[in-house]
């Protein structure tokens, strides 16, 4: 137990005046449950922590966007305290060997789901906040805080993937991005569409039930694969479906 402790405090470079609050932010319910008497587990600074980063993120991107809106200001935010973000900065800072975990939550990959993980980061996080007060908490933050501009970017994709598409093939193509339906089928009330983005070689498809709702989920499609193969030659590329 002290070497797990003492892990944490070299995961958040924050020296516990009061471990205790430590050791409960590491507790899983499922493990607090197995001793005798049961202990405190996380719930409740997860709670905590879950307010205290909204308000960390939102001066942040407040500070780094000046021209935002509180639309997208809110929604860029969205995108840095949801269960896929909070759940990697668990795994940054190592969370998911430290936590202690029941028997069966451990042997049923407990230590691998999101939700559980985020959890754990944000109750970390609110036991930083209560011992440290919240320049030690934003510290904490800052070291898992992913490139604010790659978030705003990530948001234009989600806004505006047909744009974004349209910028990029004109870019390095000369060219637009050509759209094709591939598919339409289902009644009038319900109808599915199949829509297929082609930029020169490279192909990618989308469904929706309308088919500008399937286009705008082929061209997310299609920047997806972009991104995840930045050297992806378009004019070359092998189809992908």
């Amino acid at each position: 137990m002290p070497e797990v402790l003492a892990a944490a405090e070299r995961a958040v470079n924050h020296a516990f005046h009061d471990q205790s609050l430590l050791l409960t932010a590491l507790t899983h319910s499922s493990y607090a449950s197995e001793q005798t008497p049961p202990v405190p587990w996380n719930e409740r600074l997860e709670f905590l922590g879950d307010a205290v980063l909204e308000v960390i993120m939102s001066k942040r991107l407040f500070n780094h966007f000046p021209d935002l809106q509180e639309g997208a200001l809110t929604r860029a935010r969205a995108l840095l305290v949801n269960e896929e973000a909070t759940s990697g900065y668990a795994r940054e800072l190592g969370l998911d060997d430290m936590l202690l975990l029941g028997k069966g939550e451990n042997l049923t990959g407990g230590r691998k789901r999101n939700a559980l993980l985020g959890d754990a980061f944000e109750a970390l996080l609110g036991a930083v906040y209560l011992d440290g007060g919240l320049e030690a908490a934003t510290a904490v933050v800052d070291k898992v805080l992913p490139e604010l501009d790659e978030t705003l970017k990530r948001l234009e994709e989600q806004d505006n993937p047909k744009g974004l598409l349209q910028e990029y093939a004109q870019r390095k193509c000369h060219a637009s991005p050509v759209y094709t339906e591939i598919e339409g089928s289902g009644p009038v009330h319900a109808p599915h569409f199949v829509m297929e983005v082609r930029i020169g070689e490279l192909i990618a498809r989308g469904e929706g039930g309308s088919k500008k709702a399937a286009e705008i989920a082929a061209a997310r499609a299609a920047l997806e694969v972009l991104k995840n193969n930045p050297s992806e030659n378009p004019e070359k590329s092998q189809e992908i479906i």
